[in-house]
């Protein structure tokens, strides 16, 4: 079984490049299904304000219970940093029958690292799915856009915490930098400012790759991520305190 993580910020396409992925397997004949780290979150959200899983995906919904969810979603990591990616673990250990596992929503360096170590038998993948501001800007749409960045979404851990990779660590220490050049070396970085259609060619692509027996990582280069995925999660101020 491949089990694919994808990262990236809100609009840089990790829902759509999902769906590629998905489709792409499916013409080759392979089984494929989603399972995100939000579903379990989503679903108390919906359970403890008494509302329906379509009004979460309204924009009013969004709107709404955005800053609840990442509330609770952060309150739970203080109490167990890999509670929501072990959750999801349990789902993809409970399947039985499918080649590819997309993971949309992969926001943590701890829930990458948690991967590798709790699939053992799975060849786990992370995938960065990158977009210019702009090109972010006008998927949401001028209000969606001004909200996400006035209530400091933005730059919440759950959207900032992987902007590491590209700008660097937040500290004067150089004790990092091969843990971050050891990534970017390791995880494909897929950039999205075109159409639909140019990021499913891009999953396309990508899908043969992964699919493929030559594309399997070794266990060096496996073990080499995930250390380097905990070695960040661990520098990252809060994480440090819940990772000890």
């Amino acid at each position: 079984m491949i089990v694919v993580a994808l990262s990236g910020r809100a609009a840089a396409g990790k829902d759509s490049f999902a769906a590629g992925l998905l489709t792409a397997a499916a013409e080759l004949g392979k089984v494929g299904v989603t399972i995100s780290f939000a579903e379990t979150l989503k679903r108390v959200t919906c359970d403890i304000w008494g509302v329906d899983s379509e009004y979460m995906r309204s924009y009013e919904g969004k709107a709404l219970l955005r800053p609840r969810l990442v509330l609770l979603g952060c309150f739970v990591r203080e109490i167990d940093p890999n509670a929501w990616v072990d959750a999801v673990v349990r789902k993809i250990q409970a399947l039985r029958a499918a080649d590819l596992v997309v993971i949309p929503d992969l926001r943590f360096m701890n829930e990458a690292s948690r991967l590798f170590v709790a699939l053992p038998n799975a060849d786990v993948r992370i995938v960065r799915i990158s977009a210019s501001v702009r090109a972010r800007s006008l998927r949401m749409g001028e209000t969606r856009f001004n909200d996400y960045v006035e209530t400091g979404l933005s730059t919440d851990p759950s959207e900032s915490q992987m902007d590491v990779l590209d700008v660097g660590f937040p500290r004067s220490s150089p004790m990092y930098a091969e843990d971050v050049r050891i990534i970017r070396d390791g995880v494909p970085l897929v950039t999205n400012d075109g159409t639909l259609a140019e990021l499913a060619e891009q999953a396309k692509s990508h899908a043969c790759r992964l699919l493929s027996a030559d594309g399997r990582p070794t266990s060096s280069a496996r073990k080499a991520l995930q250390s380097a995925f905990w070695n960040l999660a661990h520098g990252l101020g809060p994480e440090a305190r819940l990772l000890l």
